[in-house]
């Protein structure tokens, strides 16, 4: 079998600025065929890329934005709180506990589904308490790079009220590009 990005060029014509599929063949079985096989070759290209503006904050343990383009299967990810298999928290109200469990259920969700970790490529972490976070952000440091090594999805942390389950204090939710 050739190369994808060979079946790619050779299915695709180059009218300029746009690329268009290339005239379907006389037979529909052919076509099908074709059709399906450009489809798989189409999902080995995704590019993705950082973006941190200069003139924006240098993030740290974060990226501004995450670019991706190509074909791509998109995972949107439920909040996952800090609980254990039986769906019980594992710490009634420990932020790094929770934090550790939360992160490590959103990434079994992402495995599951045939990803890494890297493939997420945007996190929402909803937190009852901000200083609370804050106090303990080496800890969640630890836990973070636990589960995700050093990659660094676009983030947003959101202090809220409460949180859903009882005895939860940080619920976090996410995309993955897969």
């Amino acid at each position: 079998m050739d190369h994808p990005r060979k079946l790619i060029r050779s299915n695709t014509v180059d009218h300029g600025a746009a690329i268009a599929p290339s005239p379907a063949p006389r037979s529909h079985s052919g076509r099908s065929q074709r059709v399906e096989t450009f489809k798989q070759a189409r999902r080995f290209f995704v590019d993705t890329v950082i973006v941190n503006p200069i003139q924006l904050v240098k993030p740290s343990g974060y990226n501004h934005g995450i670019k991706t383009s190509g074909v791509s299967t998109l995972l949107f990810l439920g909040g996952q709180v800090g609980w254990d298999g039986e769906g019980r928290l594992v710490s009634d109200h420990d932020m790094v506990a929770q934090f550790e469990r939360a992160l490590e259920n959103l990434v079994a969700v992402v495995k599951e589904a045939g990803g890494k970790a890297e493939n997420i490529v945007k996190l929402n972490l909803f937190v009852t308490d901000k200083k609370a976070y804050l106090s303990a952000a080496k800890d969640i440091g630890a836990a973070y790079r636990k589960h995700m090594g050093k990659h660094f999805p676009a983030m947003t942390l959101v202090e809220v009220r409460n949180l859903y389950e009882d005895g939860a204090v940080v619920e976090i939710e996410g995309l993955a590009v897969l």
